[in-house]
Parts: C-alpha cells; sequence; structure tokens
C-alpha cells in the first residue's frame, strides 16, 4: 500500500526534532553561566560541607565589578549558611569560583525514606543591583560500597529493588509530557522502587527532580546508546 510508511520511516518520524520543554532565557551581560552552579558535599555524616562551584561570564563591552553570593537554605527556609566572594571581569571574561561552606549542623540526610532536599540560593551582584539569581537543590548524602556489607548509603547499609526506565512512550515516541515522567516515578514509588536506571541516557530534569523529592537513588547512564 503506497499509503501506509514502512515501519522504519515511521519510527525516524516518532523519534525526531524537539522532544522536550524547551524555553528561551535572557540574561544580562555579567551572568552566572547555564547550568553554571555545581553542589557537591564532603566530609562525613555528622559534619557535611557544602561545597559550591560556580562559573560567572562577562559578555558585556567592559570590565565589571562584581560580587557572588551562595546562601544554604533548609527545607524551611531558613538560612544555614552564606558564602561570598568578589572578581572583577575584563570584558568576555570568565571565572570559576570553588567555594565550602563550615561544617553543617545537626544535617538532615537525603535517603529513601526521608527525602530530604536542602536549597542553595545564588546572586550575582553588579553594585547594588541583582544581576542574576538561581536556585539549586541538592540533598546531603553519603554512599559507599564493599563486598561485605554490599551498598552503603549514610553509613547503613541499603538493600537497592530497582527498575529500569526508557524515557519514549509506544505512541509518542521521545515527545512525552513532564507529567507522565513524574507519574511513572510515582508508581515506582508506590511499587517500593529505591533505585531507578536511566536506559540508556539521561532523562527529562523533571523526572530526575521527582527522584529527588520522592526518594529514589538514580544510575544516570551516559548518553549513548550506540558506539
Amino acid at each position: 500500500n503506497p499509503f501506509i510508511a514502512p515501519a522504519q520511516e515511521t519510527n525516524v518520524a516518532n523519534y525526531g526534532g524537539i522532544y522536550r520543554t524547551v524555553r528561551l532565557e535572557t540574561v544580562p551581560p555579567l551572568h552566572v553561566r547555564h547550568n553554571g552552579v555545581w553542589v557537591t558535599t564532603e566530609g562525613n555524616e555528622q559534619a557535611p560541607v557544602v561545597r559550591v562551584r560556580a562559573w560567572v561570564a562577562n559578555q558585556g563591552s567592559s570590565q565589571k565589578p562584581f560580587r557572588l553570593e551562595h546562601r544554604v537554605e533548609d527545607a524551611e527556609g531558613n538560612t544555614i549558611a552564606n558564602l561570598e566572594t568578589g572578581a572583577t571581569l575584563e570584558a568576555g571574561g570568565e571565572h570559576s569560583f570553588d567555594q565550602k561552606t563550615s561544617a553543617i549542623a545537626d544535617p538532615h540526610l537525603w535517603s529513601p525514606g526521608s527525602p530530604y532536599l536542602y536549597k542553595l540560593v545564588t546572586t550575582l551582584r553588579e553594585g547594588d543591583r541583582a544581576a542574576d539569581r538561581c536556585e539549586t537543590r541538592f540533598g546531603i548524602r553519603f554512599m559507599t560500597h564493599d563486598a561485605a556489607r554490599g551498598f552503603v548509603l549514610n553509613g547503613s547499609p541499603i538493600q537497592l529493588r530497582g527498575v529500569n526506565r526508557r524515557q519514549d512512550y509506544g505512541f509518542l515516541g521521545d515527545a512525552v509530557p513532564e507529567a507522565v515522567g513524574v507519574r511513572d516515578i510515582r508508581l515506582m514509588k508506590e511499587m517500593g522502587v529505591n533505585f531507578f536506571r536511566t536506559s540508556h541516557y539521561p532523562q527529562a530534569p523533571a523526572v530526575i527532580e521527582a527522584c529527588d523529592e520522592l526518594g529514589i537513588l538514580v544510575w544516570e547512564e551516559v548518553p549513548n546508546i550506540k558506539i
């Protein structure tokens, strides 16, 4: 039948083009780079330290002095740590910063049973004006593995019960609404899942955020399905 496309061509049509949420962001000449704030934790379960790496760019035509401020907030919005630094960037320049807080007192550790999230608020100030601002949510958790105890989370062995998940659906291809992906994560949680492997590529940010919020560990693979 000449009016029915071959299966291979149909598959290509379902899996091509833009398939995730798209947004247009405008930034001032002096700004924090896109994905330019990385938050990790160091130390141990009793005295965790928050490490913040940030990248600032000046795409203006003149040098600009600035201050970079980081504020760590708990889930109730209380400030528990502050970091501040400053520099002057030449036109077209970029600068990276690497800072650490003091040990966080009475930390709430993230786990599948208690998915507690902190928030880092980053503000870039040019004089008295806030030129740019972004927020990064993160959990404090420590993971190790050994042959005797297996996978250890926050000092205690934990049995991983998990699934693989692809991001596509049969009638949608890769163009799956965020709400559908989040629904999958909720179903996983109701099943008793505490571990999820992305098959075979990073999935939508909304899916990963739902795992953070609901308490599911993620093994996120590199973006390559064929070599």
